[in-house]
């Protein structure tokens, strides 16, 4: 449940991605959402989620940002 609301919030940032730094985005996340986390856990959700994102190509031929 808590990765669900993390990724929701993620997909609004992801606009805003350009030039953000990775862990101050990933403290935002965590404070529009409200999930209480230690340090160690938001490196660790960085690191996994917000560090991988990766651009793709849609059928449509639009690029989106894969989680």
């Amino acid at each position: 449940m808590k990765r669900a609301v993390l990724f929701a919030e993620l997909e609004k940032h992801l606009p805003s991605l350009v030039g953000e730094n990775l862990l101050d985005l990933t403290h935002k996340i965590y404070e529009a959402t409200r999930v209480t986390a230690t340090m160690k856990e938001m490196e660790n959700f960085c690191n996994r989620y917000v560090k991988t994102l990766r651009l793709k190509v849609n059928s449509e031929g639009k690029f989106e940002i894969e989680i």
